[in-house]
């Protein structure tokens, strides 16, 4: 019999059940994968955790915890002082991925990689900083001397980078519950809502469960947005609107259009939306059921209380059986 259990920070996580059988695989295939290696896989999971490359003291997994299905359970990040415009977004199969950040300015894992490592308001990373942990680590150390004698890397910063990729690449959740046959009444009419009523798989769709497109949702639009910088050696709060999309392609289409994210794992990524400004799956059936927060941007759902929440247990399904059961590094392995 199939048990739900409170998670005290993240929601409701989908319990075991002997009925189902576990590692059943989902057929989406991941982008291309960046130029990699053992070497560099081995290396760019010491350096996700290397605090030494932040003069700050933080790491990759600050923000992108393993236990968090890697993000941090924050609305928005704060690094220090600073407090960062975005929700962290999770890097479970970041490798199906064709762009990157909430509106996909990066085309490629290496080009996403460079700014969080190097941003003056996140890790503050340098060369120097770089060369410092390479030398003072004696594995990493190593592995960038055997890449560079395979000519797989050319300096410390492409070897740093490539290794962080090929890591980030490797980190897959496909698996879920939900792949399984066996389902309550209330879980087999929430999967009919999502492909049907509530309409979510217009978006959620295929088998990674987002369309890897950029929409707007009918979010409220935040008057002012608080972002803190660096500049010049001082704190500074800038304000205005996050465009979203329409910050990185001309016209006006895409203006306040973000990502659609996967909901493999959604029972653990909470807070929900770019700002993460929805704290549960509740409020944020709630929200589309309203038709957004912009009237007639999108249709009202009209559903009932029990369609509510018949289809938040189906999204309770769609957690990988993993996460319940093996420590998270596991979780570099498809």
């Amino acid at each position: 019999m199939r048990r739900i259990f409170l998670l005290s920070s993240v929601l409701l996580a989908a319990a075991l059940t002997a009925a189902r059988s576990y590692y059943l695989h989902s057929s989406f295939s991941p982008s291309s994968p960046p130029l990699s290696t053992p070497e560099l896989q081995r290396a760019g999971a010491l350096l996700f955790r290397n605090t030494e490359l932040s003069p700050r003291g933080i790491s990759c997994q600050t923000c992108h915890d393993p236990d968090r299905a890697f993000q941090d359970g924050l609305q928005r990040p704060k690094i220090g002082q600073l407090l960062l415009r975005r929700n962290t977004p999770s890097l479970l199969n970041v490798g199906y991925y064709k762009s990157y950040f909430w509106d996909g300015r990066a085309a490629t894992l290496y080009d996403q990689v460079e700014e969080p490592l190097f941003a003056l308001h996140e890790m503050h990373s340098s060369p120097e900083r770089i060369h410092r942990t390479l030398s003072h680590h004696p594995t990493l150390g190593k592995l960038y001397a055997l890449t560079r004698k395979q000519q797989v890397v050319t300096s410390e910063k492409d070897f740093t980078k490539k290794a962080l990729a090929a890591h980030l690449w490797s980190i897959r959740s496909t698996d879920s519950y939900a792949n399984h046959a066996i389902y309550t009444p209330s879980e087999q009419q929430g999967k009919k809502l999502f492909y049907g009523k509530a309409g979510c798989s217009s978006c959620h769709a295929g088998k990674a469960l987002t369309d890897q497109q950029y929409h707007y949702t009918g979010l409220k639009k935040q008057a002012i947005v608080r972002q803190s910088n660096i500049v010049q050696g001082q704190e500074t709060e800038t304000f205005g609107h996050d465009h979203g999309r329409g910050d990185v392609v001309s016209g006006k289409q895409m203006l306040f259009a973000f990502r659609t994210p996967s909901l493999h794992n959604v029972s653990l990524t909470a807070p929900y939306m770019h700002d993460g400004s929805l704290k549960t799956l509740q409020e944020v059936i709630e929200f589309y059921d309203r038709g957004g927060d912009e009237k007639g941007h999108l249709p009202r759902l009209h559903l009932s209380q029990k369609e509510k929440q018949d289809l938040q247990a189906f999204l309770l399904l769609l957690l990988d059986p993993r996460y319940m059961t093996l420590p998270q590094k596991d979780l570099t392995h498809d």
